[in-house]
């Protein structure tokens, strides 16, 4: 794993801090999943950054993980 960026989601309120990190060499799990409500999904990172820039993905703790990697990490 490695620290892509760390960045304060609300400054203004709250003393926060988030960690965004990516990991690599991972393998898929074999285990099926739980009964939650999550739902898995393998896409390209071209898929996932245009889906970034374009609304598709909304949480704020992704999009900043993404966008750091697009710009400094991608290799």
């Amino acid at each position: 794993m490695e620290l892509l960026t760390r960045f304060y989601p609300a400054n203004s309120y709250l003393d926060e801090t988030a960690y965004c990190f990516v990991a690599t060499g991972l393998t898929p799990d074999p285990l099926p999943a739980d009964d939650e409500f999550f739902e898995r999904v393998v896409l390209p990172f071209d898929e996932v950054l245009r889906m970034t820039l374009d609304g598709g993905i909304t949480e704020s703790y992704t999009k900043v993980a993404l966008l750091q990697y697009a710009l400094t990490a991608r290799r």
